[in-house]
């Protein structure tokens, strides 16, 4: 079977290509496979690729670009994949592209080769990369008739196939590396999306490589953009060795399957991501069981399998986790783990009610801060209680509920309770799961709704909290609005939400905190 870009070739070529299958290359490259390929190039300007294996067996041929989706290569920790890939250039140039280079580092190859070929079919040049322990080397001749460069080529060849496997050893690498991609209606809202999705990457310990966007009015129900950006997203696959795709949309399992299908790489969702984060960041039983729920309620629609080509795949980020090896199971084992899970939080947020009981009967009241993820919350809780919550500038630094008891001059105690932050496009799963820590909010005697003054979001991120405290049961409650980060922010803002009680400070320098201070007082006390 010809793979690739296969569209408006005509029968007898293709027949002409497969018969490649048939021809045995052991010495490299056997000049007939050269020939047809050189034939086919020149006649319709498109690349061909021929992988072989170490015995001279052809493995795959295609049309296209290097690209290597259509070539099931073993990613092993150290070693070469024992696959040399031979392949075309129409515009004449032997000379390896960065596409080519890329190729080579990332699948481990034991060579890949490019030979010119010029509109008659002529050959202008070949060049031959290898992966050495300093890097690559780039054997290459004008003269493809040159006995003494191939027979170099077949001695160097042979050195590397003889060569210790520990030799090839790739070092590991310190992020994943990352291409985010969107379809969305406007330039405004793909860009918007994007930002808070480089955000999200970057505090799952990922690297951002790339970044595609498409307006598009309605998704292709095959693969979420387009057939373009898909041609797209390959060479730059290929041209940053990326590892994952991070797609804001929400994916259905068979646009997932079809994507690493084209691909070769691990593709995700937004959603994902940030259950991924929450896995990374759960530190205490009842946060880690959440996350486990959450994470299984969202894969449970989801299972479709990818093959086994997308075992090695299927690691990093968007994999981590309570739940990671649960989601290899079928649906009625994930079914009857939920089931257990949702007994054991219900056991957890009976003690946790229990404990509310306690503090109500020991007449404290109870503040819970809520807001938009890094905005400042746990800083503002350090501040009030002198606790020591880890106050990162990081989206969701804080997913456990961490309460702590304050004593307000002239008045007496009360607590105060630190919750995990929200976030736009928020999936259902984390609500339902986390659902008793969110009970904070509803059973507090008054809420501080904190708000980032320097983000140029300000209005979206407000409307986004709302619409959760609506949901969870807490949009009637008793809220102070707190502007924080105003150390940063521009000073006469006119497009913030016009609304009452409200309160600018800087949790950084403690402008404003004293104020503060009094209106809970006001609020709680009274």
């Amino acid at each position: 079977m010809v793979h690739g870009n296969t569209q408006g070739i005509k029968r007898h070529i293709l027949d002409m290509l497969e018969s490649i299958y048939d021809i045995n290359s052991e010495n490299f490259l056997d000049t007939q496979i050269l020939d047809i390929m050189a034939k086919v190039t020149a006649e319709y300007n498109r690349e061909v690729l021929v992988a072989i294996s170490r015995n001279g067996k052809v493995l795959s041929v295609a049309i296209g670009s290097s690209d290597s989706g259509t070539i099931n290569v073993r990613q092993e920790k150290k070693g070469l994949c024992g696959i040399r890939l031979i392949h075309t250039h129409p515009n004449g140039d032997a000379n390896l592209s960065d596409v080519d280079i890329s190729a080579l580092q990332k699948y481990r190859y034991d060579c890949i080769a490019a030979a010119g070929i010029d509109k008659n079919g002529g050959i202008k040049g070949f060049c031959v990369g290898y992966l050495t322990l300093n890097g690559v080397e780039i054997l290459q001749t004008q003269d493809i008739n040159d006995p003494q460069y191939f027979d170099y080529i077949l001695q160097y060849d042979k050195e590397q196939k003889t060569a210790k496997a520990n030799d090839f050893i790739v070092n590991q690498k310190q992020k994943e590396k990352v291409i985010l991609a969107c379809a969305t209606l406007s330039d405004k809202e793909a860009d918007l999306s994007l930002k808070e999705l480089e955000a999200l990457s970057q505090t799952a310990g990922a690297e951002v490589v790339g970044v595609v966007k498409q307006n598009k009015d309605k998704p292709d129900p095959k693969f979420m953009l387009g057939r373009g950006k898909l041609e797209e997203l390959k060479t730059l696959v290929q041209s940053t060795n990326a590892d994952t795709l991070i797609m804001d949309n929400e994916l259905s399992a068979i646009q997932v399957k079809n994507l690493e299908s084209e691909l070769n790489i691990k593709v995700i969702d937004r959603s994902n991501l940030i259950l991924d984060i929450f896995a990374s960041r759960a530190s205490s039983l009842e946060g880690k069981l959440q996350v486990e729920l959450a994470q299984l309620k969202y894969s449970l629609p989801k299972l479709l399998g990818a093959g086994g080509q997308m075992d090695r795949l299927r690691q990093g980020i968007g994999m981590r986790g309570p739940g990671e090896k649960k989601l290899e199971t079928d649906r009625r084992r994930i079914k009857a783990q939920i089931i257990d899970l949702e007994k054991k939080i219900e056991k957890l947020e009976k003690e946790r009610d229990l404990r509310r009981s306690k503090r109500a009967k020991s007449y404290l009241p109870s503040v819970a801060l809520v807001g938009y993820t890094n905005a400042g919350k746990s800083t503002i809780m350090n501040l009030l209680s002198g606790a020591d919550v880890l106050a990162e500038d990081k989206l969701f630094a804080t997913l456990d509920p961490v309460t702590r008891k304050v004593y307000s001059q002239n008045n007496g105690y009360y607590v105060i309770t630190d919750t995990v932050g929200f976030i736009r496009k928020l999936p259902h799963e984390f609500i339902d799961a986390f659902k008793s820590t969110l009970e904070e909010a509803v059973q507090a005697d008054l809420i501080l709704h904190v708000m980032d003054f320097s983000s140029p979001n300000l209005i979206l991120q407000y409307e986004v909290v709302i619409d959760v405290l609506q949901k969870i049961g807490a949009g009637n409650k008793k809220i102070i609005n707190v502007y924080n980060k105003i150390d940063i922010a521009q000073k006469d803002r006119l497009d913030i939400p016009v609304i009452d009680n409200t309160v600018y400070i800087s949790a950084k320098t403690g402008e404003g905190v004293d104020k503060l201070k009094e209106m809970i007082a006001k609020e709680i006390f009274k």
